[in-house]
């Protein structure tokens, strides 16, 4: 870069974006009888919280910050879709050096990375290792 741009955050090179994908198979089949069961709030959170994770799926379990990114303008208790969203098995918790993180249960099954962003480390610590959804560990 030449000091012109170097020095100006409007000619800067803009960093990558995350990509994040809505397949029409999660609306199909067994998996689209499980998003009915979900409140419409719920639906629209499992989606939007998909671009708050970073390329593991995973998220810092802050339900006021991740609330004002997924639903600034309405007032609904986050705190209770994420819960609901724990219960239904789209997501699951874990404790990270005394912090709490949530994970997408689903993330490989959905998400594909870019070049861009595979290539690049985790900005949160890496999730338990599961074999299959089933190994989600569920709420009680």
């Amino acid at each position: 870069m030449s000091k012109k741009t170097d020095n100006n955050p409007l000619l800067r090179q803009a960093e990558p974006h995350r990509f994040r994908q809505i397949r029409a198979d999660e609306f199909d089949g067994v998996q689209g009888e499980r998003m009915s069961e979900l409140s419409i709030p719920a639906r629209l959170a499992l989606f939007a919280l998909r671009t708050c994770s970073d390329k593991n799926g995973v998220f810092p379990w802050h339900p006021k910050t991740l609330k004002l990114r997924v639903y600034p303008h309405d007032n609904l208790d986050f705190e209770a879709l994420l819960n609901e969203l724990l219960e239904h098995g789209d997501f699951f918790k874990f404790t990270y050096d005394g912090q709490e993180y949530g994970c997408h249960a689903t993330w490989k099954l959905y998400q594909r990375l870019n070049t861009q962003e595979a290539g690049k480390p985790s900005v949160y610590p890496e999730p338990p290792q599961l074999n299959t959804v089933q190994d989600v560990p569920k709420t009680s």
